[in-house]
């Protein structure tokens, strides 16, 4: 996978390893850039802000372009947790959320000077993680007896 900054609008995008070379189109803006290896390319036309094409409309006609439209690089770890399954994405979001209410709540405890408004919210935060890992090494306990 070929990654580069376009040159007009600084948004990183990426490309299939088989269109190294050539020209190649920016999602974001339309600029057209020459892959001159890595993460180098060559600004050919500045884009625009329009937005692009749908994809139906981007396939090659007769006497048009067949310059190929790179795609935009999702951060890593959000690459990552979208190739998740659902029940691990919903658990991730579920902690996620459970510690932020636990924040809040002890930044609001702190704030009030009320002590138990404090240790509540941690203790059920390790609460959930000890019950969350209990259950986990059961799991694998149970997979490691199947094989």
């Amino acid at each position: 996978m070929i990654q580069f900054t376009c040159p007009s609008c600084s948004s990183t995008c990426s490309v299939d390893d088989r269109f190294s070379g050539r020209k190649l189109k920016c999602p974001k803006c339309g600029a057209r850039v020459l892959h001159l290896g890595d993460r180098r390319v060559e600004l050919l036309s500045a884009g625009t802000a329009l937005p692009p094409k749908p994809a139906a409309a981007a396939e090659s006609r007769p006497g048009e372009d067949p310059t190929p439209v790179a795609t935009a690089v999702l951060p890593h770890s959000v690459g990552e947790f979208v190739g998740q399954s659902e029940s691990k994405q919903n658990l991730y979001v579920a902690a996620g959320l459970l510690i932020l209410f636990a924040v809040i709540l002890i930044a609001l405890g702190i704030g009030l000077g009320l002590r138990l408004l404090v240790v509540t919210p941690i203790a059920v935060v390790l609460s959930a993680a000890g019950i969350f890992l209990w259950l986990h090494t059961r799991k694998l306990k149970r997979r490691l007896l199947r094989k």
